[in-house]
């Protein structure tokens, strides 16, 4: 076999985040090859195991390789959001949003539309 091969994923599909490290893995009753450009510290692995049922855990020895892959996909569209308004009287006070600092009052964010969202406001301000 010379070339790309296609692997298509199984439901559930994987939910990919930009900007992070994943494992591909192959496992097959037969000896592979990966054909690999770049070099990078710690970023390929290997195990060698009989072939029978999936590893686990998968313990793979760590090797400066790095594979390439060519991957289409389809972008989910973002969930549509609300504008939330947070107001206080007769003093402004800082608001929280699921654990986040979104500044003092008055304030807005964009919340995910039907989403359970936390908010939180000091028990006590000085004056």
């Amino acid at each position: 076999f010379t070339g790309w091969g296609t692997f298509n994923f199984r439901e559930p599909k994987p939910n990919l985040s930009a900007g992070t490290d994943y494992w591909l893995v192959c496992w097959g009753m037969f000896s592979t090859q990966f054909l690999y450009g770049d070099s990078e510290s710690d970023k390929g692995g290997f195990q060698r195991i009989p072939y029978d049922s999936w590893p686990d855990p998968w313990s793979p020895g760590l090797t400066n390789l790095k594979c390439s892959i060519y991957c289409t996909y389809t972008p989910v569209a973002p969930p549509p959001t609300r504008k939330l308004r947070i107001e206080s009287e007769p003093i402004s006070v800082p608001v929280t949003l699921n654990d986040a600092p979104i500044g003092n009052t008055p304030v807005e964010a964009d919340v995910e539309d039907g989403a359970t969202i936390k908010i939180e406001v000091p028990e006590t301000v000085e004056v």
